[in-house]
């Protein structure tokens, strides 16, 4: 089933829940499963919002859906290590995961980069510069140390 831009976050919302019902939490694991859950609700909801919004501000919403998938893929991965999930249930979920994240990147516009910054031009010590002024009365003259 390939993922649309306007129902991919509740597919990520959905799955993650069903697999944070599937478990019993005690102390720190419970501070992941919530971080978790957190994160793809957030997720969830910044794909929306790129479904939604003008297409000026889409590249913008997906950068940040991204970067708030990337920290439940994380939380996904830490609790599936620590077999809190089984490894059935933690691999729908990474691979709908991936398949928004890969959905998500045709979104994001690359940004140009600036130029570098232009290099002074080396200069002489010993040039003197001058402003061209008729009649300043040596007001603009090149002071040269001496009265």
């Amino acid at each position: 089933m390939a993922l649309d831009i306007n129902t991919a976050g509740c597919e990520l919302v959905k799955a993650v829940l069903s697999l944070y019902r599937s478990a019993k939490y005690f102390r720190e694991k419970e501070v992941l499963a919530t971080m978790l859950l957190d994160r793809a609700i957030e997720a969830g909801r910044l794909t929306n919002e790129v479904g939604l919004c003008e297409e000026s501000e889409e590249s913008g919403y997906a950068k940040r859906a991204l970067e708030e998938l990337s920290k439940a893929m994380f939380a996904l991965k830490l609790m599936a290590e620590d077999c809190v999930y089984p490894q059935r249930k933690v691999q729908p979920v990474a691979a709908l995961g991936e398949e928004l994240k890969a959905l998500l990147k045709l979104y994001v516009k690359e940004e140009e980069k600036p130029l570098p910054p232009a290099q002074p031009v080396p200069r002489d010590d010993n040039e003197q510069l001058t402003i061209p002024v008729e009649n300043d009365g040596g007001f603009n003259d090149v002071y040269t140390g001496k009265v």
